[in-house]
């Protein structure tokens, strides 16, 4: 898809800029996902679960587009820590995870963990897919939203929501997102069984 708007690395940090049209939304992918990306202060219906997230991540902006990785304590995400991933662009321009909570890494299998990297998170998606999704979300910035269905077990999946925010470092550039994920079920053989979380 063609564009004369790039993503620039020095505002983005990562090393590959495509084009990117801001009005594309949703990034469509294969059957069983969607990622889309929404201005920071309009966020959908759908993202409730993360409504407490959101309001934290919003109240330590201060004056500023997006808050600072060091505006936040491990403490502050209280609940969230085993459903939750924290990456960085590497010295590479890459998007790494360093923290990676364990029902996160649960449900997207042993390939994440700390120094994987973030756009090969789900398999059925492909990495330029990823990639434009990340070079959107750190250039704009913008509040990325994940939707859709991951294999779980032998016979089943889960419908998750995850929903993808900056963060900037110390000199205020956008080098950090915040990974928040939610199951809204697990369906095996046509029946839809509720999962828990703690939050």
């Amino acid at each position: 898809m063609g564009s004369d708007l790039k993503c620039d690395e020095r505002d983005s940090g990562l090393s590959r800029g495509e084009g990117i049209v801001r009005d594309m939304l949703p990034l469509k992918c294969r059957k069983s996902f969607d990622l889309w990306c929404y201005p920071l202060d309009v966020l959908p219906d759908e993202a409730e679960p993360f409504e407490d997230i959101v309001e934290l991540w919003r109240s330590r902006r201060g004056d500023e587009a997006i808050p600072r990785r060091s505006a936040f304590d491990f403490g502050d995400f209280m609940g969230w820590h085993a459903w939750m991933g924290l990456s960085k662009v590497d010295d590479d321009g890459v998007l790494c995870f360093g923290f990676v909570g364990e029902e996160f890494k649960r449900c997207f299998g042993k390939g994440v963990k700390s120094g994987s990297r973030a756009i090969d998170v789900a398999d059925e998606i492909s990495s330029e897919e990823f990639e434009r999704y990340f070079i959107r979300i750190m250039s704009e910035p913008c509040a990325g939203y994940f939707t859709g269905k991951l294999p779980f077990a032998n016979s089943s999946f889960i419908r998750v929501k995850i929903l993808d925010l900056p963060l900037a470092d110390n000199a205020g550039r956008p080098r950090h997102v915040l990974h928040l994920l939610y199951i809204q079920d697990r369906v095996a053989q046509g029946k839809h069984q509720s999962m828990s979380m703690a939050q």
